[in-house]
């Protein structure tokens, strides 16, 4: 079994980064890694989860990008965040650059119905997310990581993540 695995994976990149191209990208919750304290929505992170636990600030979410078209990006934070937890800091690092936003707005959508007859395990999709604007950043050519820390935590946690959204700045 080893020897035919090994021939059947030959040249499978198990390291996958999300591609940034001159169109931007959006780096969803379930494409990230997380660190052992932030849980997802669902619990295993399949497609349209999100975080749902963020509650310590030695925690971090982060994204391996290449980044195939170099320049200037928005940086904007897709979440959903309880009026007790408003307040929270956050900050976002690429490469040697950090810029920090703070979550002022209270936003929570319902979740879409859904004609299940069984429901699912899987997460069930929400009708909206919040939109916070972290910055401008300059991301060089090559493979960068992308990296969300808490500085302040207002409550009990940060915020649900849904993704991150990396868009062309207008020159």
């Amino acid at each position: 079994y080893a020897a035919w695995f090994a021939d059947a994976t030959a040249g499978f990149r198990y390291n996958r980064p999300i591609i940034l191209s001159k169109k931007g990208a959006e780096l969803p919750a379930f494409e990230a890694t997380l660190s052992p304290g932030i849980k997802f929505k669902e619990g295993h992170g399949w497609a349209h989860d999100w975080v749902e636990r963020w509650s310590s600030t030695s925690d971090s979410i982060s994204w391996e990008i290449d980044c195939i078209h170099p320049g200037n990006y928005v940086v904007e934070l897709e979440y959903l965040c309880q009026k007790k937890n408003v307040g929270s800091h956050i900050i976002c690092s690429i490469g040697s650059e950090e810029k920090q936003a703070v979550i002022r707005d209270a936003f929570y959508s319902k979740q879409i119905p859904s004609p299940d007859r069984v429901p699912r395990k899987e997460a069930y999709e929400m009708s909206g997310w919040k939109s916070l604007r972290i910055g401008t950043f300059h991301i060089g050519s090559g493979k960068q990581t992308i990296k969300l820390r808490a500085s302040k935590i207002a409550n009990d946690n940060v915020a649900e993540i849904n993704l991150l959204r990396l868009k062309p700045a207008e020159e």
